[in-house]
């Protein structure tokens, strides 16, 4: 592995001295230890797990006991950065092992009006990795998916599109009663669920950030677990504790849960010790760092045994040259006098604000801009909104990157260089380059949703909005009309933050028409409540004399908002506004 490999050109020439020294002495040369005196030159944060090894122990066991036909509900809880999702990431090795899948959803504060949004995510990453496998493989998932849920897949494949690749183009759905659309979505989820619950292909299931999970999402996983027990599936929740009050709607359901006797595993994760932030410390420095026990227990003093605060705090005192690699001797060292004096903060974003002032002005308006995006973001739509020179973008990034503060998904980071060498090229000939065309260049996201939230923090208030509306205009021009359905939730979360912006009346209707098709969507998944706010946001579109001009908008938009009324047992709300259309 890369990081068993020599990490400096100080360690490697070491060896190579012992070897020329004792060949020249002796003739030979005696077997040693290689890399005794080999540490990085630049900070590498370790990516292993420490103080973990219970806990790992345990969701171990339990999948052990999902492999043999059980199910099991399990929520990990604690503050944010104190390693749950790190946790949970280390059984994806042995559930590929066992020939299971894992998936993997993650919730985000910028986008809870995306329903089911997390659990499209863990879905997404499953069906994908079918769709890696053999042409026989797929012939057997076809089958599975078509016995199973049936005629009903094309309710599936409306937010999963990626299905359609396994299964192939299906019927559209007959029309049914707006109330029964509800039930039959439902079964529908809970039937797709266990095809994939079974004892050849056990299936682990993550949902991270759940305190921002939308209302769909929980009455969805309440109906799944209400009902009759799942085997060979385990469900993983996440949250941070700190963050739910009795009120929050994560609370009130799993106090349900529990009134209705469901079992759930819980696990509560604390900080880290001293010795593991020592072993952690060792592990990103190597073992050239003088007096690592005493900068442990400084680290431990500043950041209170929270993991992803230990990297942020470590990455932080190497910035500020607190923690250094002495070319002269090959060793890692410290000032302690410096970093007791560096402020205690409770707060990381305060941290991080702070180094991310620090990063030239280029590579912070790269990442404000990939802030706006979104936590995972792809280089065409950034380079586009960004303004910029497409190599100006590409090197931002690149510097995010490389200062820990963003991850390269797949081939991106390979081809953000691309990018590079016609600039440089251009600078050695004095020449000026002609931007090369950008195409899909794979994914990015930053490396944590704390991250996330700091760079956003820094974009100004009267930034953001115009910002937003720039991105849904260019997801807009991109999409044909099956890509439009497809992410039309992502499209017009933006939209909703920039759309007082809009003017033109053309183009308000444009906007309302699409707010309708995204709150007609929602609403055949049975997600009420963020219809209802998709079809509000198209009626504040509409002009005043809009049910002479464009009827068919209007009518739309205030019928479908009092058919989500009556399904939300807003019963009063439903006859008012009945009235109000037939009056129409």
């Amino acid at each position: 592995m890369p990081e068993d490999r020599y990490q400096s050109t100080f360690g490697l020439l070491t060896d190579l001295r012992r070897c020329q020294r004792e060949y020249a002495a002796n003739g030979f040369i005696s077997p040693f230890a290689l890399g005794n005196r080999d540490a990085p030159e630049k900070l590498w944060l370790s990516k292993k797990l420490f103080g973990r090894e219970e806990q790992l122990e345990r969701l171990l066991s339990i999948f052990e006991n999902i492999k043999a036909g059980a199910g099991e509900i399990f929520t990990i809880t604690g503050p944010p950065g104190i390693g749950k999702t790190r946790l949970v990431e280390e059984l994806q090795v042995a559930v590929g092992e066992a020939g299971g899948y894992y998936g993997m959803g993650k919730y985000d504060p910028f986008h809870r009006n995306t329903p089911y949004a997390g659990l499209i995510e863990a879905f997404r990453g499953v069906v994908r990795k079918i769709l890696g496998e053999s042409p026989e493989g797929l012939g057997y998932w076809k089958d599975c998916f078509l016995s199973g849920v049936g005629r009903h897949i094309q309710m599936i494949i409306d937010f999963l599109p990626e299905l359609e690749c396994i299964v192939g183009v299906q019927p559209s759905l007959p029309e049914s009663l707006p109330e029964k659309n509800e039930k039959r979505f439902l079964n529908t989820c809970v039937e797709f669920l266990r095809v994939f619950a079974r004892k050849e292909h056990p299936l682990v299931l993550f949902l991270d950030d759940l305190q921002w999970a939308d209302s769909a999402s929980l009455t969805l996983i309440e109906y799944v677990l209400s009902g009759a027990p799942l085997q060979h599936v385990f469900l993983i929740g996440a949250f941070r504790d700190n963050e739910i009050q009795a009120s929050h709607p994560l609370a009130r359901l799993l106090e349900r849960l529990r009134t209705k006797a469901v079992p759930t595993g819980v696990m509560i994760l604390g900080p880290l010790g001293v010795e593991h932030i020592r072993q952690a410390i060792v592990a990103s420095l190597s073992k050239n760092v003088m007096e690592v026990q005493r900068l442990a227990e400084l680290v431990v003093l500043k950041t209170h045994g929270n993991p992803f605060f230990v990297g942020q705090f470590l990455q932080s005192l190497y910035l500020r040259k607190l923690l250094f690699f002495d070319f002269e001797t090959g060793v890692w060292r410290w000032s302690e006098q410096g970093i007791q004096a560096q402020s205690l903060t409770e707060n990381v974003i305060e941290l991080m604000s702070g180094e991310l002032q620090k990063l030239p002005p280029n590579t912070q308006t790269v990442l404000k801009t990939a802030a706006c995006i979104g936590s995972r973001f792809d280089f065409k739509i950034l380079s586009q909104a960004n303004g910029a020179p497409v190599a100006d973008t590409a090197e931002g990034l690149l510097d995010a990157i490389d200062k820990g503060y963003v991850k390269a998904l797949g081939e991106g980071y390979r081809r953000l260089h691309q990018y590079l060498s016609p600039l440089h090229a251009s600078k050695e000939n004095g020449m000026t380059c002609s931007q090369p065309a950008v195409e899909a260049d794979g994914s990015f996201e930053f490396l944590h949703d704390r991250v996330h939230q700091a760079v956003y923090d820094l974009l100004p208030l009267h930034s953001r909005k115009p910002l937003h509306l720039k991105i849904a205009q260019l997801l807009l021009q991109r999409m044909d009309p099956k890509g439009l359905y497809e992410n039309i939730f992502h499209m017009v979360n933006h939209l909703s933050q920039g759309v007082d912006l809009v003017i033109d009346q053309a183009e308000k209707k444009e906007f309302a028409h699409l707010f309708l098709m995204a709150g007609r969507k929602a609403k055949e998944g049975a997600a009420f409540m963020v219809a209802t706010n998709y079809f509000n946001s198209g009626i504040a579109l509409l002009s005043e004399r809009c049910w002479q001009e464009d009827y068919d908008l209007a009518f739309g938009l205030y019928r479908e908002k009092m058919e989500c009324a009556f399904l939300s047992r807003q019963i009063e709300e439903a006859e008012r506004l009945f009235n109000f259309v037939v009056a129409r």
